[in-house]
């Protein structure tokens, strides 16, 4: 047992290790991470690199680092992969910006290393899953647990169209999330999700919009179920809403090792789905009359509403054709007099000169 024990850890030093985090938990850039153990899981026989070979395939346990290069808080169960390399006990890695398979994050999120109760032979399973992919490594069909990596492989090519959109993968993975909805009802702004499912806590969201006399504001809200009014003064305009929907698992992060020759890492771990959603006011104004009379050097105009709805009001502008250039004549915003039911007379003097 003792001469096993040492040939297992020789084949795990320095493989490429795909971590699947658990539930809530969130790597942090800048942070280091060291390999402290492995179990469960069992020894295998395949086809690497065109030769048959055993390998021990199971759960891989990391730990985070603290500032004293200490391992400290709760096991990051990982799977690995880079058959042809090695890694032991000790070994510590980073966060990198490498890009993961699409079919190996769909497998770290639908058999996670980090779920409860795996037995050897399904935590092997899964571990030769990811290797198919990662180094394609061929299980013995008669290896013990054959026919469940051979299950989830064909899962995978079913999604991905025997590999030909490996994206598809990810597709699969990514989970409906609801979404936000604004709505204007007798002059009050609300914010809501559809369906009206928020998580946990509640979804942070950041409105913003335009204000009438220039600029933008902001608000931010917190949905924790049923609409939320707004604090959106009634004649804003442009409004934007947008947050980030928490859900479990699904973001593949690549780690590598600190050292030379050795290989990198992956997690799936909790990640964030934007959402986001526009209302653009709408107005609706009923122009009776229009006119403009000339005494001099001025301009009288006048014109009457039949009726107004959500109008803040009117700008007038000026060009000596109707390609222009356009010159606004007011200096602050012509406020609306007009309702609904009923429109209302506004006057403006122009001094053109020899405009």
């Amino acid at each position: 047992m003792k001469p096993q024990r040492k040939w297992t850890i020789v084949w795990l030093l320095g493989m490429a290790l795909l971590v699947s985090g658990l539930a809530g938990l969130a790597l942090a850039a800048g942070t280091h991470y060291q390999i402290t153990g492995w179990s469960p899981g069992k020894r295998v026989k395949g086809t690497f690199n065109s030769q048959q070979k055993t390998f021990w395939a199971g759960v891989i346990k990391m730990k985070e680092l603290d500032s004293g290069g200490n391992p400290t808080g709760s096991d990051i169960p990982v799977f690995c992969t880079d058959l042809a390399h090695t890694t032991h006990k000790g070994v510590e890695y980073e966060i990198s910006n490498l890009t993961m398979d699409c079919r190996i994050l769909y497998i770290l999120n639908k058999y996670p290393p980090s779920e409860p109760g795996l037995t050897n032979a399904e935590a092997a399973a899964r571990q030769a899953a990811v290797w198919y992919y990662s180094d394609g490594f061929v299980i013995d069909p008669g290896d013990p647990v054959a026919s469940r990596v051979q299950a989830i492989i064909s899962e995978v090519e079913g999604i991905t169209n025997n590999g030909a959109n490996p994206e598809l993968a990810c597709q699969a993975i990514t989970p409906n999330v609801p979404d936000l909805f604004i709505q204007k009802i007798g002059g009050v702004y609300t914010l809501s999700l559809s369906p009206d499912d928020p998580p946990p806590g509640g979804l942070e969201v950041t409105v913003t919009y335009s204000l009438n006399g220039g600029g933008t504001s902001q608000e931010v809200v917190i949905l924790t179920g049923g609409p939320q009014t707004l604090n959106v003064p009634n004649n804003a305009a442009g409004l934007h809403a947008e947050g980030s929907y928490p859900v479990p698992r699904q973001l593949g992060v690549i780690l590598t090792s600190i050292e030379s020759n050795r290989q990198k890492m992956v997690m799936a771990q909790d990640g964030f789905v934007p959402v986001s959603t526009d209302f653009e006011v709408p107005t609706a104004v009923t122009l009776a009359s229009f006119r403009a009379q000339v005494s001099g050097s001025e301009v009288s105009l006048r014109w009457e509403t039949g009726a107004e709805v959500d109008n803040a009001g009117f700008n007038l502008y000026r060009a000596p054709s109707a390609l222009g250039p356009w010159t606004r004549l007011n200096p602050a915003l012509i406020a609306a007099q007009g309702s609904a039911v009923s429109g209302a007379v506004y006057t403006f003097t122009d001094t053109p000169g020899s405009g």
